[in-house]
């Protein structure tokens, strides 16, 4: 009797196991990474998982080993090298000391910031180090260090500052994160955390799998997601702004440069006559979109009038923190413009190009070549400067 009922539950864990590993095959082939087959979901080496909207970061956490991997680069047709140092943070390990002639570059985001889809030698902070280097008042003056982290937003950029950052005394800090701090300042999210999180307290088989199964993961936030109700669609200003605000007063009571670089993302600057930079119009358009439809009716979350609000929602947010640039007399730099010409020359330059449901903001091989040049031409004048100041000190 007993092993009867055990032999009938074999073709159902087979079935669970076919599922999980259609899910790991998927997600193989859409981030062209074998390593899905067999790693555990959120144990990717020190990069977080692609998005299944885990909205809490458990950062900070400081890696206790370097790791190298190896991705596909189109731009150059041959596999490169993708490195982590001791920090967890992208690149080779620096000395946390920082020597008296050396200016240092901090770099501090999210996923973009890390640039977690290109190798080291198409990364934009290795191509930024690069064209500085070519420079012959800058050869070998300059060090940059990438310190974004996957799912990073202001409040947790603040407390990596806070934490390791700031221990390291750049003379520079590039800001380039905006979309994940939709997850932190929006209603919605914060309630679909909650009902999540209370799951998590209660059993024990959720905390084992979450995360850890592909399937398991998204049939449970499947579930949570088609029983919410949007019932507003707004960005806390205040939250968002209290956050921004602190990174930069923080700098500058330590004397550290701080330039803002504006995220770019997947999507035009305008649609539909409206002007997708615009603050009167973008928070007319969210007004539209949340009062449209409710996620579990019609409209999935996935779906392209879903993926066009976060567009919105994350163009918002650049204007929010670009305003309190202008107002804290700090540097912006805005590669949007670059990027929408590039989009004429039907270059392929985010991760998911082409998809109606994927207006992300991982750039690839080429985007990152945009990028790097527009944060040179934005910083190379202030970091002379700084190097010309260490020369005559």
């Amino acid at each position: 009797m007993a092993k009867k009922i055990i032999f009938s539950f074999i073709p159902i864990i087979l079935i669970i196991l076919t599922a999980e590993l259609v899910c790991r095959i998927k997600y193989c082939v859409d981030y062209k990474d074998y390593r899905w087959l067999y790693i555990p979901f959120n144990e990717l080496g020190p990069k977080a998982a692609p998005p299944l909207d885990k909205s809490e970061q458990k950062v900070i956490k400081i890696q206790t080993k370097a790791s190298i991997d190896s991705v596909y680069s189109p731009c150059r047709g041959k596999m490169l090298v993708q490195s982590y140092n001791d920090y967890g943070w992208r690149g080779r390990m620096f000395s946390k000391i920082k020597p008296e002639s050396i200016y240092r570059i901090l770099i501090v985001g999210g996923s973009s910031a890390e640039s977690v889809i290109t190798g080291d030698e198409d990364s934009w902070y290795y191509l930024l180090l690069e064209s500085l280097d070519s420079d012959s008042l800058l050869k070998g003056k300059i060090e940059v260090i990438n310190a974004g982290v996957s799912g990073n937003n202001s409040k947790l950029i603040n407390e990596q500052l806070q934490k390791q950052g700031f221990e390291l005394k750049p003379d520079l800090i590039l800001y380039y994160e905006a979309h994940n701090d939709i997850h932190l300042v929006t209603p919605w999210f914060k309630h679909l955390d909650t009902k999540i999180g209370l799951l998590a307290k209660s059993h024990l088989i959720h905390r084992l799998l979450h995360y850890r199964s592909m399937l398991y993961t998204y049939l449970v936030e499947k579930y949570f997601f088609t029983k919410m109700k949007i019932t507003q669609w707004r960005i806390d200003e205040k939250l968002t702004s209290e956050n921004f605000k602190s990174i930069i007063t923080n700098c500058k009571k330590r004397s550290i440069d701080f330039v803002y670089i504006r995220q770019a993302n997947n999507f035009p600057l305008e649609k539909d006559g409206k002007n997708l930079t615009d603050e009167h119009d973008l928070r007319e358009l969210i007004k539209i979109y949340s009062e449209k439809k409710t996620i579990g009716e019609d409209k999935t979350r996935l779906s392209e009038e879903w993926s066009e609000l976060m567009v919105f929602l994350q163009r918002l947010l650049l204007v929010i923190q670009t305003k309190i640039c202008w107002l804290e007399n700090i540097e912006v730099i805005d590669p949007l413009p670059a990027f929408e010409a590039a989009r004429k020359d039907s270059l392929v330059l985010f991760q998911g190009h082409g998809n109606k449901t994927n207006f992300g903001v991982h750039t690839t091989c080429e985007g990152d070549k945009i990028l790097a040049k527009c944060v040179f031409d934005g910083i190379k004048q202030k970091v002379e400067n700084g190097v010309s100041y260490f020369a005559v000190k």
